[in-house]
């Protein structure tokens, strides 16, 4: 869990301290299409999810763009887990659903 933590304590300095021309450090998504967990990629704006890869014909993890592709997770743990492989810093993002907001949990 230090690791995630980390990454947000890094957003966070880098949101106050850095101006935004120098480091694409982008705020937490407004809305969410759906409810539950999800990692999010705060340097590139991307998230944790699958897009369908013709070539190899299958679903392939990746970073995607579009949060109607990202990973919703139904456990914190999950997500946790799934941030602590990760290379690029990102956060633990909660959604309350379409309508609710959204919070950094981790």
């Amino acid at each position: 869990m230090n690791a995630t933590r980390v990454d947000y304590q890094r957003w966070i300095s880098l949101r106050r301290r850095v101006p935004a021309n120098e480091y694409p450090v982008h705020p937490l998504p407004e809305k969410l299409p759906r409810r539950g967990y999800v990692v999010w990629f705060y340097f590139r704006n991307e998230f944790f999810g699958a897009h369908y890869d013709k070539k190899l014909n299958v679903y392939v993890s990746d970073h995607v763009r579009n949060p109607w592709e990202a990973s919703f997770l139904e456990t914190k743990t999950e997500a946790l887990d799934i941030a602590r492989r990760m290379v690029c810093p990102c956060l633990v993002l909660y959604s309350a659903g379409p309508l609710g907001s959204v919070s950094a949990v981790a």
